[in-house]
């Protein structure tokens, strides 16, 4: 497969995200057709990390743009911007590779925003992303499955 393109469209849409506020998202798909870039739907506004849960398919990768503002734990408000490469590991391999070659790509495309990977859905929220943002990783999800364990191999 070719690398993945972003087209005007996705562009602008991106840059129509930036001059908002925050609480807003944009989700982007892969088509596999034309190995382009696409946005999936409108851009969001004032969504929380739940909204963004029940616009995601359960089986299908997506990237998220997500300009987010909440209160870390000591009462003080943050801003980020995050690239949440949503990649469930219940989905087809053959999109599972078409969308890990295009992530570089996105993440390339898109520097203003920190690049987090989310693979289930049930891992989607916000203590999930403010851990994975805040650095910290292999824990921020919790243990894994036991279906998905692997026993040192």
């Amino acid at each position: 497969m070719s690398t993945a393109y972003i087209g005007e469209e996705t562009r602008a849409a991106y840059e129509d995200l930036c001059g908002r506020g925050t609480n807003c998202a944009l989700i982007l798909k892969l088509n596999m057709k034309e190995n382009t870039v696409v946005v999936d739907d409108e851009i969001l506004e004032n969504v929380t990390v739940d909204d963004l849960v029940m616009e995601l398919p359960e089986s299908s990768p997506r990237f998220i743009l997500f300009r987010w503002s909440f209160k870390d734990d000591d009462v003080r408000v943050s801003e980020k911007k995050v690239l949440i490469y949503f990649n469930p590991l219940s989905c087809d391999v053959r999109l599972k590779r078409a969308y890990g070659d295009a992530k570089n790509i996105v993440n390339s495309q898109f520097t203003t925003f920190t690049m987090i990977q989310i693979n289930e859905i049930s891992d989607f929220k916000e203590s999930t992303i403010k851990s994975l943002v805040g650095g910290q990783t292999g824990t921020a999800a919790g243990a894994l499955d036991k279906k998905f364990e692997t026993y040192g191999r």
